[in-house]
């Protein structure tokens, strides 16, 4: 399915056509896949994590309501001392000053950035060629930004193709924990349910422009605290 700007309907992967496992683990030697910003040095390997990772933002764009969530997200991964990986869509950096300064300040703090396409629009019906166009379109802006030169992808909806898998050099990014927070029947409550079911080695799906899930997050980030699980970006959990 397809969903207008500000109104996303995400997919779980289980209902797409064509949805890949999650990546295998990137093996950072010379001319593979790196993230110039990635920093392990905190990271405790003998300890369990789950990555925590943001579609949709920045926020602010398209006149929406939800300028403010994409930063408190961030101030509480900061306060908490966890990591996260936010996947951008290209037309909404290019919106504005506020738009790329959520950007800008997700690289300052640490978090991970990474390509979401350029719309709301699934790819997995596009050409070879749209795919490319999209998804270069946003790699510049994210490299504007950053200065980095490489980025993981997830797609719109979640929803892959083979077309896709054949275009996209970048690892492609799936979910194995939904917090459903798209869904604008679900409270903060069930967002935290959800995701407390997220076990080692998971990827747990949120969207930064929800303000139930910048209600859950600093609840959520205590649990796995206390449960002495690290809260990663994407890339760490590959």
């Amino acid at each position: 399915p397809t969903s207008t700007p500000g109104t996303e309907t995400t997919v779980p992967a289980t209902e797409t056509s064509a949805s890949p496992s999650p990546t295998a683990p990137v093996v950072l030697e010379e001319g593979e896949f790196r993230y110039d910003g990635l920093d392990t040095s905190w990271i405790d390997p003998s300890k369990p994590m789950i990555a925590f990772t943001f579609d949709d933002g920045p926020g602010g764009a398209y006149g929406g309501s939800d300028q403010e969530t994409g930063m408190r997200i961030q101030q509480a991964l900061k306060d908490a001392g966890a990591h996260a990986t936010f996947f951008y869509i290209g037309s909404k950096i290019a919106s504005g000053d506020t738009s790329k300064a959520e950007v800008k300040q997700a690289v300052d703090w640490g978090f991970e950035i990474a390509n979401h396409s350029y719309d709301y629009d699934g790819l997995n019906n596009a050409t070879a060629e749209m795919i490319e166009e999209k998804l270069s379109k946003t790699d510049k802006l994210l490299s504007e930004i950053s200065g980095y030169s490489s980025f993981l992808f997830r797609a719109p909806n979640v929803a892959y193709s083979d077309t896709m898998f054949e275009t996209i050099k970048a690892p492609l990014i799936d979910v194995s924990n939904w917090s459903n927070d798209w869904q604008s029947s679900v409270t903060t409550e069930q967002i935290i349910t959800n995701v407390k079911r997220a076990k080692d080695g998971d990827i747990v799906n949120f969207h930064s422009t929800q303000v139930t899930t910048a209600e859950a997050v600093p609840t959520l980030l205590a649990y796995f605290k206390e449960q002495g699980v690290q809260i990663v970006s994407n890339i760490v959990s590959l």
